[in-house]
């Protein structure tokens, strides 16, 4: 009895205390947000929103305006900030105010795994940071991404054309994912799957890297505002799944690695002998940490992957709605193909209108379109008078949340930003913003370009992934017409990344070259 009564007053004052928001968490009136329930806040509002978290954004922003509030357990208090200003101030500050946070942090450190650049902070942060670098650089640009690019567009020409001999339906997103991760895994461990061949059987078999990453993909996005999925997870089976998957993408790793270094025994001095990335991975960290070895490749081929894969379908399927775009691509790329060879980093800037499509889909569909700091300082956003917001105290403890998406297609002037703004027609697909006058490509800046990061987070693919764009474009385009198959509008699905929800069904004809 005295327990019961002992638990009831206990619950009584969590009521009193936090009538409106989650346990833990102080008030706050100066910034407006939906009113939450006593002791779990907003719980309840974002549960069937968990898996869209885009829209609940973005009901926010149309309801609150940019700036708004909310609370769940686990998280405490959100802070949404979806606009370049505030992005601009957090970015600068992060490392030195900002951090992952522990939500995020507990989630990626299952994957992509521990040590990782997105699962570590401070000095493993900037370790794990450090051993991805050489990939990005200009020698292993030179020396393995173009190889691999020249080896892999033959197959999937070829591909293609059978293809549309059978004249086949065909998934292009898929296609761009398996595109996508034969680059990698060719440029990285110099070693060829069986994921892209020229036979059209591969369009419907599986392959455990792909079905692996996308299973982890699409879990691990689901737990991030879920504050119980350590729990419910267990009970619909969701955990199993996941361990499972994580398993088979390990083991097929583990395999890559024991391949590659099979190789490089056989021809003895790695540091004389090869210079691809892997290599001096191997050469590093194998042996005193193996574990690190993997997941870093498990980081890399998830990033490496999703990021081509994502421009390419979401590049198509823009396209499929405006045309005239896709036949001007096909005219440079005719144009500039006459002398037979493909497009080198240095000729790059020579394809004005691809490059123009490329940033206006990553514009539209930036790779990652919500994102969260975590505040281990007190902090002061800076105000925006023209929207009478004055400035705006983060706490310590704090997430501030915002949308990639949100932010560039939104149509409201930007405020002291002295270069490009999107306009009123910021949420349409018009890649002559990027062109000027005289026929020369802008490439868009921060703060309003956001889709690759700024400050020490900045993505170190921001100069490989257009070049692997437009290499693939055009080197397709001229001999490919495409015929859409679904012409329905097309949706983002819940994933870590802004992974196309559906399969985008297309057929492709051969061209006359």
């Amino acid at each position: 009895m005295l327990l019961t009564i002992s638990l009831s007053c206990a619950v009584l004052l969590l009521i009193v205390l936090y009538p409106n928001r989650s346990v833990g968490v102080s008030y706050r009136n100066d910034i407006p947000g939906p009113s939450g329930v006593p002791c779990i806040g907003n719980l309840l509002q974002v549960l069937p929103y968990r898996r869209r978290m885009i829209s609940f954004m973005e009901f926010l922003n149309k309801t609150y305006g940019p700036l708004s509030t909310f609370t769940i357990p686990g998280w405490g208090r959100l802070v949404v900030i979806n606009r370049p200003e505030w992005l601009a101030h957090v970015k600068k500050n992060d490392i030195s105010m900002y951090t992952r946070g522990p939500v995020a942090v507990s989630i990626f450190e299952q994957f992509p795994g521990l040590e990782t650049p997105v699962a570590s902070e401070g000095e493993k942060w900037r370790t794990s940071r450090k051993a991805i670098q050489p990939i990005f650089g200009k020698k292993s640009f030179q020396d393995h991404l173009v190889t691999a690019m020249n080896e892999l567009m033959p197959t999937i020409t070829r591909l293609l054309a059978n293809a549309a001999k059978e004249r086949l339906p065909l998934d292009w997103n898929e296609l761009a994912g398996r595109l996508a991760l034969s680059i990698f895994v060719k440029s990285t461990f110099n070693l060829d799957t069986t994921m892209l061949r020229e036979d059209t059987k591969v369009l419907t078999e599986s392959h455990t890297l792909i079905s692996s990453v996308c299973e982890l993909n699409d879990i691990s996005a689901g737990r991030l505002f879920n504050p119980y999925w350590a729990i419910t997870e267990k009970l619909d089976g969701t955990w199993f799944r996941f361990r499972r998957n994580q398993s088979a993408l390990w083991k097929a790793i583990d395999d890559l690695i024991k391949e590659r270094s099979k190789s490089l025994a056989l021809v003895g001095d790695v540091e004389s002998q090869e210079t691809d990335f892997f290599s001096a991975l191997l050469k590093s960290y194998s042996e005193t940490n193996p574990r690190f070895t993997r997941n870093m490749m498990v980081t890399l081929l998830f990033g490496g992957r999703d990021n081509t894969q994502n421009s390419i379908s979401w590049a198509l399927y823009e396209l499929s709605r405006q045309p005239e775009w896709l036949h001007r691509m096909r005219e440079e790329a005719i144009v500039l193909g006459r002398s037979d060879q493909r497009p080198t980093f240095a000729s790059l800037s020579s394809y004005v209108i691809h490059l123009a499509v490329f940033y206006e889909t990553v514009r539209l569909w930036p790779g990652l379109p919500k994102n969260a700091r975590y505040a281990i300082n007190d902090d002061m956003l800076p105000a925006i008078p023209e929207l009478a917001i004055p400035e705006t105290k983060i706490d310590k403890g704090t997430y501030v949340l915002w949308s990639d998406k949100i932010i560039m297609r939104d149509p409201t002037p930007k405020t002291n930003i002295t270069s490009q703004v999107w306009g009123p027609d910021a949420d349409v697909f018009n890649p002559a913003r990027h062109i000027s006058d005289d026929g020369k490509f802008i490439k868009p800046s921060a703060p309003e370009f956001v889709t690759f990061g700024a400050g020490a987070r900045y993505c170190p693919a921001a100069s490989i992934v257009p070049y692997e764009w437009v290499f693939i474009w055009s080197s397709l385009l001229p001999h490919f017409d495409f015929e859409f198959l679904d012409n329905s509008k097309r949706f983002t699905g819940d994933f870590l990344t802004n992974q196309m929800a559906d399969p985008f069904m297309v057929r492709v004809r051969e061209r006359e070259v």
